[in-house]
Order: structure tokens, then C-alpha cells, then sequence
């Protein structure tokens, strides 16, 4: 009689789980979560590899992300498109771009942006400290006067664009705040060299650049005619100029009531 071998059964293989929201890993990555599976303690080293990497990466991935924000409208239409992992999200940008300008303008004296403008000699108090939280109600109002002028376009859509935009204003907004100074006084004591006539050159052309900018954006992520363009962008400015002037009207009315 023959002896059947029989093959003992092995354990069972204990199933890992994600130490963040306890989901089962298959890999090295939570396929819930996206955190990676790795054990909460582990040496220093390793934590300031991690550390290191995730800055590095960032700063590459903001490098990417400046280079094609100052391409008008690519970006947004890359973001839109789902090309999102190599790029910093448009809220994050937003934030960065808005905490340096903000930052510049406070050591410069002059808070400026558009229709706006606050310097240490203006009557309006506080309001160069509160236009970075006024902006936050601004931004989504221009995202919603893109969507009365593109009514098929979807509101996130339009925000995209509008975090975008005002990306790329707070830049040159930062290098007009940083020249103006030099422009400002070629300007007021008629004395003209050529690093303040590079300075008044550089100033313009970024001021100019924020109309030619939205103007190509608009192109390229709407894909409307030359002519109904600019017809869209006056009527944008208009509406634009209204909401900020209203809010800041709003600001005053409500720091007027807050004066004993």
C-alpha cells in the first residue's frame, strides 16, 4: 500500500495593514491612502532622507510648475487635461506665490495689486494687511465672472484659471514693487541713469504683460476669437473692478464699526 506524502500547510502569511487608515497594503504604498508602508519608528537617518526628498521634490516640481505657468495657459490646460502629479497643485501655488509677494510688499512699503494700492503714507488703515485675506474672497469672485462670461465651462474650471492668473500677477506685481522705488525717483527728481531707465523698462513691461498674459491664457484655455476676447476681458476688468471695490468698501464699513 503506497504512503500518500502529504505537504504540511503553511501559516498564514499575516496580512499588512496601512498604519494611517488601516486599509490592507498590497505594496509598498497604501492603495487607499497613498502614505507609505513603512514602520512609525525607524532611524534618524532615514527620517532626514525623507525629509530632504520631500523638499527636493517639491522644489523640482515647483520649478516645472513656474516654468510652464509663465507659458499663458498651459498649465491650466495641462491640469485640466490630468497632467497633476509633476506639477504643484493650483491652491498650493496659489498660496506660495501669494505668501511671497505679500511678504515682498511689507519690506518694500507698497502692498499694490491692480485696482488697489496701500503704502505707509495711505489713510486706509490696515488694508495692505488685510488685501491677502481680502484676495481670498476676490479670486473665486473672478472665477465666478469667467463663468457668467463662459457659461459651458465648469466653476472648477474657471477657479484653475483664476489661481493661475493670479499666480502669475503676484510675480510681476513683485517686480514692479521691487523696481518702483528706482522709477519713483528718476520720476520725481528728473535725474534719469541707466540702471533707472532699466528700471522704469522692466517695470512697464511687467504691467503691460498682465493683460497680455490673461489675454493669451484666455485664448488658449477658451478657445474663443481675437475680438471676443477683448470684449470679455472689458467686460472681466469691469466686473473685477466693481467686486473689488466693493469689497474693500465692505472692509472699511466693517473696520469703521469696529472703531470705537
Amino acid at each position: 500500500m503506497e504512503m500518500i506524502e502529504t505537504k504540511a500547510a503553511e501559516p498564514p502569511v499575516e496580512q499588512a495593514h496601512c498604519l494611517n487608515c488601516g486599509a490592507a497594503v498590497m505594496g509598498a504604498y497604501c492603495q487607499a491612502c497613498g502614505q507609505r508602508h513603512l514602520s512609525h519608528v525607524y532611524p534618524f537617518r532615514r527620517l532626514l532622507t525623507e525629509v530632504f526628498s520631500t523638499i527636493f521634490h517639491l522644489d523640482n516640481r515647483l520649478l516645472q510648475t513656474l516654468k510652464l505657468l509663465f507659458r499663458p495657459g498651459r498649465l491650466t490646460k495641462a491640469y485640466l487635461a490630468g497632467q497633476r502629479v509633476r506639477f504643484v497643485s493650483p491652491f498650493r501655488l496659489y498660496l506660495i506665490l501669494s505668501v511671497f509677494y505679500f511678504a515682498l510688499a511689507s519690506l518694500v512699503g507698497t502692498t499694490e495689486f491692480l485696482f488697489v494700492r496701500s503704502t505707509g503714507e495711505t489713510q486706509i488703515e490696515g488694508l495692505g494687511q488685510a488685501l491677502p485675506r481680502l484676495m481670498f474672497v476676490v479670486v473665486p469672485g473672478f472665477a465666478l465672472l469667467l463663468k457668467a462670461l463662459y457659461r459651458q465651462r465648469l466653476y472648477a474650471e474657471h477657479l484653475v484659471f483664476a489661481l493661475h492668473v493670479h499666480a502669475v500677477w503676484y510675480i510681476l506685481f513683485a517686480i514692479t514693487g521691487v523696481l518702483r522705488p528706482w522709477t519713483n525717483q528718476a520720476i520725481e527728481a528728473g535725474h534719469w541713469t541707466v540702471l533707472t531707465v532699466l528700471a522704469f523698462i522692466g517695470s512697464m513691461l511687467a504691467q503691460v504683460y498682465i493683460l497680455i498674459f490673461l489675454f493669451m491664457g484666455m485664448r488658449y484655455v477658451y478657445g474663443s476669437s481675437r475680438g471676443k476676447t477683448w470684449v470679455k476681458i472689458v467686460l472681466l476688468f469691469f466686473g473685477y473692478f466693481v467686486m473689488m471695490l466693493s469689497v474693500v468698501i465692505l472692509y472699511l464699513q466693517f473696520q469703521a464699526g469696529l472703531t470705537p
